[in-house]
C-alpha cells in the first residue's frame, strides 16, 4: 500500500501524478525481480578514455582537453580554470570554480553509467 500526500499546485500535481503512475506501472509489471541483472560489468578503461575525450572536446572545444592521460589523470581546461579527472574513481576536482566541477563530473558519471553494459 502506497499514502502519497502532497500540498496541491500545478508542479506538485505533475509530480504526484507520475509517482503514482510509477507505483502502478510497477504494480502491474510481470518481470520477476529475479531476472533484473544484478551487477554492471566492468567498462573497457582505454574506449571510456577516448569516449570522454571527445565529448569533453565536443562539450568546451578541442583545445580544452588534454591530449595525454597521465596515469589514471586527465584534465580538461575552460576559461583558465582546470578539473582534474580520476579515471579510475570517476571523481573530479576543481579548485575554485564549483560550476565547472559539476558540469564535468555530470558528464563524466553520465558516460560511464551509459557505456556500462549489464551482465545479464
Amino acid at each position: 500500500m502506497v499514502v502519497l500526500e502532497w500540498n496541491s499546485s500545478p508542479v506538485n500535481d505533475l509530480f504526484a501524478d507520475a509517482v503514482i503512475t510509477v507505483v502502478l506501472r510497477a504494480q502491474c509489471s510481470t518481470l520477476p525481480s529475479k531476472s533484473l541483472p544484478s551487477t554492471l560489468v566492468k567498462v573497457d578503461r582505454m574506449h571510456f578514455t577516448e569516449c570522454l575525450m571527445e565529448t569533453l572536446a565536443e562539450m568546451f572545444g578541442e583545445d580544452s582537453v588534454g591530449k595525454v592521460v597521465k596515469g589514471e589523470r586527465m584534465m580538461v581546461t575552460v576559461n583558465d580554470r582546470s578539473a582534474h579527472i580520476n579515471l579510475r574513481s570517476l571523481e573530479v576536482q576543481c579548485e575554485g570554480d564549483d560550476v565547472l566541477q559539476q558540469i564535468v563530473s555530470t558528464a563524466v558519471t553520465k558516460l560511464y553509467n551509459s557505456m556500462a553494459p549489464l551482465k545479464v
